[in-house]
C-alpha cells in the first residue's frame, strides 16, 4: 500500500527499496529542478483527480469543485475528457449502447521484485488509468499536466521528457507482468498530455494551500489573484 504520510510504499509489511520514479531517477538522474513547484503540483492533481472522477462511476464531476478551475475552465476540460472518451469508445468498441471495455482510474499500488544493478529489490508504484478490453488485455495510460514541451532539463542538458516517461511506463508493464496471470497481457502504453496555461516561475510569484490545493499567483504588476490554469488534451 502506499502511505501519503510517509509518502512510501510498502509490500509485505516493509518499505519498499524504490517507487516507479526513484528508480528512473536513479538510472537517468534527477532534473535541475530550482524554485518552488508546489503550484505546478496542485495544478497536475487538479487534472489527474478530474480525470479519475470521470471515469469513476461513483464520482460526480459536475457536483464537484476542483482547485485552480472556474465554471469555463471546468467545462473545456470536460469536453477534452468527452472527446478523449470518444476515442476509447471507437479503440475498443461499443455494442448495443455498451462498451466493450473497463475502465479503471481507482488508485491500486503495484509491486513486484526484480533483479536489478543493486542486487534484488521491490519496486512499487500507481497507474493513473488502466483499460481492461473485451479479451482481457490491459491498456494503461498516464496522465501528465505540464505547462512546457515534452522535454526537460538534466543536469544541464535538454532531453525528452518522453525518454523517462517511456521508461515509467515500461516499468509499470514489468511489474504487472511479474505476475504470471498477467504475463504478455499488456498491449498498449499513452500519455494523455495535458498542456496547461499559466506564468512561469521567472513571470510570476506562487501560494499554494497545502489544504486545499488552492493556488494564489502574484503576476509581475503585484496583482494578487487565484489560480485559474487552462488545460488541453494532447493523447500521444
Amino acid at each position: 500500500f502506499f502511505s501519503r504520510k510517509s509518502h512510501k510504499y510498502y509490500v509485505d509489511g516493509k518499505a519498499a527499496d524504490f517507487s516507479v520514479s526513484e528508480y528512473i531517477e536513479s538510472i537517468f538522474g534527477k532534473p535541475d529542478i530550482k524554485g518552488d513547484y508546489s503550484h505546478s503540483q496542485a495544478i497536475g492533481n487538479t487534472a489527474d483527480a478530474i480525470y479519475r472522477d470521470y471515469f469513476d462511476p461513483r464520482k460526480d464531476v459536475n457536483a464537484t469543485r476542483y482547485p485552480n478551475l472556474n465554471t469555463q475552465r471546468k467545462a473545456e476540460i470536460l469536453a477534452d475528457i468527452k472527446r478523449f472518451e470518444a476515442f476509447l469508445d471507437k479503440k475498443f468498441g461499443v455494442k448495443d449502447g455498451v462498451r466493450q471495455y473497463k475502465v479503471i482510474t481507482s488508485e491500486f499500488p503495484i509491486a513486484a521484485r526484480f533483479d536489478t544493478p543493486q542486487g534484488m529489490k521491490t519496486i512499487a508504484g500507481t497507474m493513473d488509468m488502466v483499460v481492461i478490453d473485451k479479451n482481457g488485455d490491459i491498456w494503461i495510460y498516464d496522465f501528465k499536466a505540464k505547462n512546457h514541451p515534452i522535454t526537460q532539463t538534466y543536469y544541464g542538458k535538454e532531453v525528452s521528457d518522453r525518454r523517462n516517461y517511456t521508461a515509467q511506463q515500461n516499468l509499470y508493464r514489468a511489474i504487472l507482468e511479474a505476475n504470471p496471470a498477467h504475463k504478455g497481457k499488456v498491449k498498449g502504453l499513452s500519455l494523455v498530455w495535458m498542456d496547461t496555461a499559466y506564468p512561469k516561475l521567472s513571470e510570476a510569484q506562487y501560494s499554494t494551500d497545502k489544504n486545499t490545493n488552492e493556488v494564489t499567483v502574484v503576476v509581475s504588476d503585484g496583482t494578487k489573484k487565484q489560480m485559474i490554469t487552462k488545460m488541453q488534451l494532447l493523447l500521444i
